[in-house]
């Protein structure tokens, strides 16, 4: 694989048509930014982050999109702020249709809330392999005290293969604090 994680947010997810008030996410850039420095840095692992607006709206060709943003990543990983996780609810029909398309996906797209969701109507968490992983603090000190969070995302980053995600938690908290 070419990137470790391919990394979209709310800005890039949502259609052009949403108001730019609606799709803007501060946290979740600061969270993508942050993740992407610290995976590039400390493990030397590329990172795909696609930053236009709108430019990962899944439009009418899944395969396009699959080609784009996910062909070449370990993971997709969906970042949004629990205050702005409705925005899940507008791309839900085309995802929808997409995993059950394509339905490796489903191991292979994780979401990442930052802090509890709020108004996640739509959107069926079941659909993915594995749950959310929840940050609860925030970007004034980096998340440093979601330990049990960044254990899953390391263990994500050490992990080659999906199936064996959050297989061997002993094993990585063993890792996580010797690396």
């Amino acid at each position: 694989m070419k990137f470790k994680f391919t990394l979209l947010t709310s800005w890039t997810l949502l259609p052009t048509s949403i108001p730019n008030t609606d799709c803007e996410d501060n946290e979740a850039i600061l969270f993508a930014q942050y993740l992407t420095e610290y995976t590039e840095n400390k493990y030397g692992l590329n990172v795909f982050w696609p930053r236009q607006r709108g430019e990962a709206f899944l439009h009418n060709s899944f395969n396009s999109f699959e080609e784009r943003f996910l062909t070449h990543s370990e993971y997709a990983l969906l970042i949004v702020s629990g205050q702005n996780a409705s925005c899940l609810n507008c791309i839900y029909p085309r995802f929808l249709v997409f995993l059950t398309a394509k339905k490796s996906w489903t191991e292979r797209i994780l979401i990442i809330f930052l802090k509890q969701p709020t108004y996640l109507v739509n959107f069926d968490l079941s659909l993915l392999t594995h749950p959310p992983i929840l940050f609860n603090d925030d970007s004034t000190n980096q998340w440093i005290h979601d330990q049990e969070s960044w254990m899953k995302v390391a263990e994500l980053i050490k992990n080659s293969s999906p199936t064996q995600m959050f297989s061997s938690s002993f094993d990585l908290i063993k890792s996580f604090y010797i690396d």
